[in-house]
């Protein structure tokens, strides 16, 4: 178990370095040393917070081993990977941090939630979680050519399209929103 103010402190300048890593992106020259640094950063705070949780062996292993397989399967996708699919690989990342979310809110809630806050963002983790891996799945299929290019028309859509112009005009003015005006 690890001193309150030693993992707080530790935790600070791991994050710390991993924004400094990100910042270090931004420019062709400083990329791979910022793309290494967050690497280590992430990794160390993992580390970091598996010290300070007083694990058993068994879920230490439950822990470890989802880690070191999308550790190894991310290194050999990376090495795969062309600069031009670099789009769709990110959408398809993103994809699994939406399942992950979801995943996280569908065992949260069949846990049963303690009290009104819990299940509402429980729910909340499953929505956004859901919507992710679906815009993401979408936006990794349209960029890599795979779904077709055209935008997706629902049935209805155009007798509902005055209907929520006349809500959108006749309701307040919201600060940065500017809405359609014709003349």
């Amino acid at each position: 178990m690890i001193n309150a103010s030693v993992y707080f402190s530790a935790s600070g300048l791991l994050v710390v370095g991993m924004l400094f890593g990100l910042a270090c992106l931004s420019k062709v020259r400083t990329a791979v040393l910022g793309n290494r640094l967050s690497a280590v950063c992430v990794a160390l705070a993992l580390v970091l917070a598996l010290l300070r949780c007083d694990l058993k062996s068994l879920e230490l292993g439950l822990i470890i081993g989802p880690i070191v397989l999308g550790t190894v399967f991310g290194l050999l996708w990376a090495g795969r990977v062309k600069m031009i699919a670099m789009p769709q690989t990110i959408a398809m990342l993103k994809s699994f941090c939406g399942a992950a979310a979801a995943v996280v809110g569908v065992i949260k809630l069949f846990e049963g939630a303690a009290d009104l806050f819990s299940l509402l963002t429980a729910g909340l983790a499953l929505a956004v979680g859901m919507v992710t891996l679906a815009g993401s799945l979408v936006a990794a299929g349209k960029l890599s050519g795979r779904l077709n290019q055209r935008p997706v028309v629902w049935p209805g859509t155009s007798r509902s399209r005055p209907w929520l112009w006349c809500c959108r005009w006749s309701g307040p003015d919201w600060p940065g929103v500017r809405p359609f005006r014709s003349g």
